[in-house]
């Protein structure tokens, strides 16, 4: 029953279960391709708990119980026993276990993770829920209270992922092919062309990647090979503010059911990553381009977000392959290598510009510097086109050295 007076519609749709956002949970549901699981928060006998549905029974318990206010607010008021009923694994009381991520995806994974553990299957995991649905929940919010899976988004990429960061290493040093943009990958997959940064020296214009963003539909028919290395979208930057979420989604999901190759994703909004980080498949190398750490340098240059916000953006990214691009290397300050080093990324390309446009360019010495500093950090250092600036060219031969 509801509040004396209170109007409401027993029971919800699966649309409003899953659509869920201004209710009494604390976050919206997650439905996992993966696992047959939604997490959230929900008041059971007057506490609120962070449970994981289990199963079909659990998740149609959940809808009876369910229901909507005149107002069009959604409520999940459930009894506790109609869940232990059905199998619903609770995975913590907020108040009582501290979670080291607020990630809804980390916490369907953990337990697709906590299978694996105890090398059991995901449908083995279901009948214990079912058995013992609170104790293997308590045990799963302990293992992380604990921080016995600490650091659990990557501890989890590198339990369910083929490619281990030495092996991600190994891709950036080795030369697969001779191409305008980066020697280590094979090939490129162009699902998504057009950007709006208008970047002056861009090489894209030449390939057909200029103006608005379109999706290319006969690109999502292609298959990869397995061990291979994709740069996907390098006639793009598929996240930028006005390429539309399901198109990202459309490519997440081709990278996603090829798990034995490895992608390349390169962008100047890297802010943008986190709005997909949940549903990001983990066999992806997320980059970003940033040719220098001066605002204003680039500012002159592109339109594109400051260098100062990416390099923000990545520093606070929870991602185990980080990349970041600096070419065409643009004029930069004596922390750039600091600056760049705090993104922790496993590789970064350093390169000039290979077009002439005339660019405001560090010298050939300061290059060197930046890369030497780099590698001191152990990060794997990828030359491109490195040569004396424009200007040191042409004072040599002024001077008629």
């Amino acid at each position: 029953m509801g509040r004396l007076g209170e109007e409401r519609r027993e029971g919800l749709t699966d649309e409003e279960l899953l659509g869920l956002k201004d209710v009494v949970l604390k976050s919206p549901p997650i439905k996992s391709r993966s696992l047959d699981a939604l997490i959230f928060v929900v008041e059971c006998d007057g506490k609120e708990y962070r449970i994981g549905v289990i199963g079909k029974e659990a998740y149609e318990a959940v809808k009876k119980h369910g229901y909507k206010d005149a107002q069009g607010r959604i409520h999940l008021k459930v009894p506790a026993s109609a869940l232990r009923e059905k199998g619903a694994g609770w995975i913590s009381e907020p108040r009582a276990w501290r979670w080291r991520s607020t990630s809804g995806w980390l916490r369907a994974r953990v337990l697709s993770l906590m299978a694996r553990r105890v090398e059991a299957s995901f449908s083995e995991l279901v009948r214990e829920l079912n058995a013992h649905p609170v104790e293997v929940g308590v045990e799963v919010a302990k293992l992380v209270a604990e921080g016995t899976l600490a650091d659990l988004g990557r501890g989890l990429l590198r339990y369910r992922s083929r490619w281990t960061a030495e092996e991600v290493k190994r891709m950036f040093t080795r030369r697969a092919r001779l191409g305008p943009m980066f020697p280590f990958v094979d090939s490129t997959w162009n699902p998504v062309k057009g950007c709006h940064h208008a970047c002056c020296y861009c090489y894209r214009v030449k390939y057909g990647g200029e103006g608005k963003p379109r999706l290319i539909e006969d690109a999502f028919k292609r298959r990869f090979k397995p061990g291979a290395f994709v740069f996907a979208c390098d006639l793009s930057d598929l996240f930028a503010e006005g390429v539309p979420r399901e198109w990202v989604v459309r490519v997440l999901e081709v990278v996603r059911a090829h798990p034995e190759t490895l992608f390349l994703l390169l962008t100047k909004n890297p802010r943008r990553y986190n709005e997909f980080v949940d549903i990001m498949p983990h066999n992806v190398v997320l980059g970003a381009t940033v040719e220098t750490d001066l605002d204003h340098v680039a500012s002159e240059l592109s339109q594109a977000p400051p260098p100062s916000t990416r390099l923000e953006a990545m520093r606070g990214l929870e991602w185990p392959f980080k990349f970041i691009s600096v070419e065409p290397v643009l004029r930069f300050s004596r922390r750039f290598s600091e600056r760049i080093a705090e993104c922790e990324p496993i590789a970064v390309a350093v390169g000039y510009d290979n077009h002439g446009h005339g660019l405001p360019e560090p010298s050939m010495e300061e290059v060197e510097g930046l890369i030497e500093e780099l590698e001191g950090e152990g990060i794997v250092v990828v030359r491109k086109t490195i040569r004396p600036a424009w200007w040191e060219i042409r004072y040599h031969v002024e001077m008629g050295a």
